[in-house]
């Protein structure tokens, strides 16, 4: 049996015609030929790659293609035909091949020069020069914001000036749950929301509460005083403990004290009276120096300028012009309607007036019982008496035991009071 020696070697010559001779490569230790045209062939193990490892490749590839994988077993690889451009060292800055853009695999990079003698101070923010150069500056140069000294947790940010490049803390936090903190320890304890509210508040310890447009504008000195809507209490100037809620409400009171007006323009024109109680639209509008006056209803005491009274009712009290009524008692819908001038009266029902709107010390409960309080004379329409005890006469009933100043009838019908 003969066999066939190979031996390790470097390409040989080229053969003479004809020939073909086979040699082992001394480097890759691969079988390689050479014909007598001088073309050498290298010859391995693995696909059509010629490999020595596992992994499978393609008959042929195109010099600078991207290779991929070739189904999911990690072995079988194949040409992308995406060729990438440049040196292969990192600087590749288009694809050719690919049906998106040929900036689809950009990976171009910029270096750029920081320039600084000296390392940054703190608030600088690294700012570009050019296309290729930064230095460090200043914040407010750079168009940074340049920060406070501290702050304090949760506080709202706002600026600080009018060159939109500085910020600053405020004393409005928001919590971790949503609540809202006002730290009013700067304005004497009071707090402000809205358009010049509290605008010239000597910042002492007035510890007001001012909410809307205007409200307290003009307050300087008042104190202990809860104004809360559009230009309510918006006159008040040296005021306390006056609470006011709507619209205009205690719009003009200035010095007055301790007054409530709930409602639009509720006690709108009250300027130095005290202890006036309003709840309603328009309730207690005309009182302005009037004192502990209480009225509850749309429009009750709407005209009154006086003091001590007491309306209940969709405008009770209401007055047929604005003048200065003292300490009457109206209940009812439009009860006491007509008055003008008239004090001292008591009014109850719907509708139920006095007699003329000057008359003084008047009752009148529902039309049915009306008296003039100055004589003590009381009148009653359609009274209707039963269960009254009868007895003959006067000595019958004490014989009875009827107590003095009781009332009783006789067999005939005849009313008596037991003297």
């Amino acid at each position: 049996m003969s066999k066939i020696t190979l031996k390790n070697d470097t390409a040989p010559a080229t053969p003479e015609s004809g020939k073909t001779e086979i040699f082992v490569d001394t480097v890759t230790k691969k079988i390689h030929s050479i014909d007598d045209t001088g073309t050498e062939t290298e010859y391995g193990s693995g696909g059509g790659g010629g490999g020595s490892g596992d992994v499978v490749g393609p008959a042929s590839a195109v010099d600078n293609n991207v290779v991929m994988f070739d189904g999911i077993t990690g072995k079988l690889i194949k040409d992308s035909g995406l060729s990438l451009s440049g040196t292969n060292t990192g600087d590749q800055t288009s694809v050719s091949g690919n049906s998106g853009s040929t900036d689809a695999l950009k990976s171009a990079t910029t270096t750029i020069d920081v320039v600084s003698s000296t390392a940054p101070t703190v608030g600088q923010v690294l700012t570009a020069t050019s296309d290729s150069a930064a230095t460090w500056q200043d914040a407010s140069g750079g168009g940074g914001l340049t920060p406070p000294v501290s702050s304090t947790d949760n506080a709202i940010v706002r600026w600080d000036g009018i060159g939109a490049d500085t910020v600053q803390d405020s004393p409005v936090t928001i919590d971790d749950d949503g609540r809202i903190g006002v730290d009013g320890t700067a304005l004497g304890n009071s707090v402000y929301i809205g358009d010049s509210a509290g605008a010239v508040d000597d910042k002492t310890a007035n510890q007001n509460v001012g909410i809307g447009w205007h409200a307290l504008i003009l307050n300087t000195s008042g104190y202990f005083n809860t104004a809360i809507g559009y230009g309510s209490q918006r006159k008040t100037s040296t005021g306390r403990n006056n609470v006011s809620m709507g619209y205009q409400s205690l719009y003009n009171i200035q010095a007055a004290i301790e007054n409530t007006g709930i409602g639009t323009y509720a006690l709108a024109t009250c300027t130095s009276g005290a202890g006036n109680v309003a709840l309603g639209n328009s309730a207690g509008t005309s009182i302005n120096s009037g004192s502990y006056n209480t009225c509850i209803g749309y429009q009750s005491l709407r005209n009154t300028t006086g003091s001590y009274n007491i309306a209940l009712g969709w405008k009770a009290g209401y007055g047929a012009s604005t003048v200065a009524q003292v300490e009457n008692i109206w209940i009812g819908k439009q009860a006491g309607i007509s008055v003008t001038t008239g004090s001292r009266n008591l009014v109850i029902g719907n509708g139920a007036d006095i007699p003329t709107a000057t008359t003084n010390d008047y009752m009148n409960i529902g039309d049915m019982i009306t008296a003039d309080m100055t004589t003590d004379v009381v009148d009653m329409a359609n009274i209707s008496l039963t269960n009254l005890p009868v007895y003959a006469d006067e000595a019958a009933a004490v014989t009875g035991g009827l107590a003095t100043d009781r009332v009783y009838k006789t067999a005939t019908g005849e009313l008596r009071i037991k003297l």
